[in-house]
């Protein structure tokens, strides 16, 4: 009897026991991130993007054929007008003397109806006295009028053939010039897209084309930061070198995978290498201080970007940061300060005040190498 007295709370015990286990394992297991010193920069102030020239196109053929011969090379610097490219031009050329030949036989029609049309208006002429005299007979005159009148009729149509047939010749010789593709201003090929014996549709790239000019720095534009861009800056060279840049142009609408806007600024007073990376410096307003972290560690709330911050009793808290640069790894962010630290890996499953398990970091496996003898 006793013991089955005993038996129900000795269950309970061991059932709120097995509860506190239960809620300590199963508390998210997460990798996290210390936040190091600053990078020198403040947040809105340093954007970095890339040289581009003002005017950039692909260059394509008119018409469709296999490539004979390109005369240029990747980086090569080209003159207005120079060939850059040739395609087989056989079928063109076949197509173009045979309009030719159908332009002078329209010709030679034209010739021939002009003579029967004025044979046919000297007939009215004379018949039109014999007839007024009584000399033939009345129907003898309407034949020779209805006739005049139908080889000016002919001698029209044969002239509107003819038209057709030079416009058409003219097109063929316009198309058969389409074989040769020129530079349509002096500048650098920056990219080859096809090459000899490759057949290429009208309008297949063909290179890729920067002309001569002004040139330009394209930068990503964070959204929270379109508003307040400065319209002028200094930018810096990776490699050395300084110059002034001025906004040209703001894209109206966000790039639908970054959700960035790109802005143009206008190099002033320098040619830097097409493709160079340059750093932007803005002299802003905002003294807060911009920290690297890995991508990861960003997540969205609320429509708006943050990260875990991981504290002392291991509880996550949610922090609004600003995004001022983000590459395939990393992203630059303000709103944090140094020896904080976040949640790198498993942010997107976290609510705040939820404890979390910290991964320990792991160990890099060391491998005895063994020389061959």
């Amino acid at each position: 009897m006793h013991k089955i007295f005993f038996l129900p709370l000795f269950m309970s015990f061991l059932v709120s026991c097995s509860g506190g286990e239960t809620t300590t394992e199963t508390a998210p297991l997460v990798r996290a991130f210390n936040v190091t010193g600053a990078n020198g920069d403040t947040a809105g102030n340093v954007l970095t993007g890339t040289v581009a020239a003002r005017v950039e196109s692909v260059l394509s053929f008119r018409e469709g054929g296999r490539i004979i011969e390109r005369r240029v090379e990747n980086g090569e610097r080209v003159k207005s007008g120079q060939l850059i490219a040739r395609i087989d031009a056989a079928d063109l050329s076949a197509t173009m003397q045979a309009s030719q030949s159908q332009a002078t036989a329209a010709s030679r029609s034209v010739d021939a109806a002009r003579a029967t049309a004025q044979r046919a208006a000297a007939d009215e002429i004379r018949l039109r006295g014999l007839a007024e005299a009584g000399a033939i007979a009345q129907r003898d005159y309407d034949a020779a009028v209805e006739g005049n009148l139908a080889a000016q009729a002919r001698l029209r149509a044969a002239q509107a053939d003819a038209s057709a047939a030079r416009s058409n010749a003219r097109l063929q010789g316009n198309r058969r010039g389409y074989a040769n593709l020129y530079a349509p201003a002096s500048g650098i090929i920056t990219d080859v897209l096809a090459d000899r014996g490759q057949v290429v549709a009208a309008g297949s790239p063909v290179v890729r084309f920067a002309q001569s000019g002004p040139r330009e720095v394209i930068v990503d534009i964070p959204e929270q930061n379109r508003d307040k861009l400065p319209a002028n800056a200094t930018g810096s060279l990776y490699g050395g070198g300084e110059f002034s840049v001025a906004l040209r142009e703001l894209s109206a609408a966000a790039d639908p995978a970054t959700r960035t806007y790109q802005a143009r600024y206008r190099i002033i007073d320098a040619q830097p290498s097409l493709g160079a990376t340059v750093t932007l410096q803005f002299s802003g307003t905002s003294n807060e201080k911009v920290h690297n972290v890995p991508i990861s560690a960003v997540a969205e709330r609320d429509d708006s970007p943050g990260v875990w911050i991981i504290k002392k009793d291991g509880k996550v808290v949610w922090r609004k940061v600003s995004i001022t640069f983000l590459d395939g790894e990393n992203a630059a962010v303000s709103g944090l300060r140094k020896g904080e630290r976040i949640v790198s890996m498993g942010a997107h499953l976290l609510q705040s005040g939820q404890a979390v398990r910290v991964a320990a970091k792991p160990r890099r496996k060391t491998t005895d190498k063994v020389a061959a003898r």
